[in-house]
This record gives structure tokens, C-alpha cells and sequence, in this order.
């Protein structure tokens, strides 16, 4: 039946609230949390404005004000952020501020 149709065009959507991988206003599920060791790129760029070289820093803060500008999604930001920066290095930020959060939580309980 299907064999004899031959649409013109096709259209699709796309929910515009989230485009860049963020659910402005919406309740974060315990789902859509992250698993893994996490912080937010401000916190990262913080931390990582002191260890960079100042031409590398400037790369990634650019690379985060085009994401912020809705020019490159959040995955090819991470990308390259992930290439200038390296694995290792961003791993061993964001465990470090991991734990760091950990032993704040503990101090207050």
C-alpha cells in the first residue's frame, strides 16, 4: 500500500526550550540528572582560568560565550572543550571539585 505514495516534503520539529541541551524552568527529574561526576562550565572556567596558558583559556571561553549565544550546541562545545583542554585534565577538575562538594555536604549534616 505504502508502495505508491511519494510524499513532496516532510516536516519536523523541534522543541526550541530545549535546543542546547538545557530545560529552562523545568524541574530537573532524577533522571535527567547527571550520574557522573559534574559542575557547572561557569564553576570549570573558573577553575580552569588558573591552570590554562592565557591563548587556550581564551579559546574555551570563547567556545562557551558562542554556546551561550545559541551559535554551537552544548555537544560541540564540550567537544572542543575536551580538545583544548584534554580528558585528564578535566576529569581530575571535576572529581576534585566532586569531592569537594562531598565534604561541604558532610561538614553541615
Amino acid at each position: 500500500m505504502n508502495s505508491h505514495i511519494f510524499p513532496a516534503f516532510v516536516v519536523s520539529f523541534k522543541d526550541t526550550a530545549n535546543v542546547h541541551g538545557s530545560n529552562r524552568g523545568a524541574p530537573v527529574s532524577s533522571s535527567m540528572r547527571p550520574r557522573s561526576p559534574w559542575m557547572s562550565f561557569p564553576s570549570l572556567m573558573s577553575v580552569l582560568s588558573g591552570m590554562l596558558d592565557p591563548r587556550i583559556m581564551s579559546m574555551v571561553s570563547k567556545s562557551f560565550a558562542d554556546f551561550q549565544r545559541h551559535r554551537i550546541t552544548r555537544e560541540q562545545m564540550i567537544r572542543r572543550t575536551r580538545q583544548l583542554v584534554g580528558d585528564d585534565l578535566l576529569s581530575s577538575v571535576i572529581k576534585t571539585h566532586q569531592k569537594e562538594l562531598t565534604r561541604g555536604l558532610a561538614r553541615r549534616a
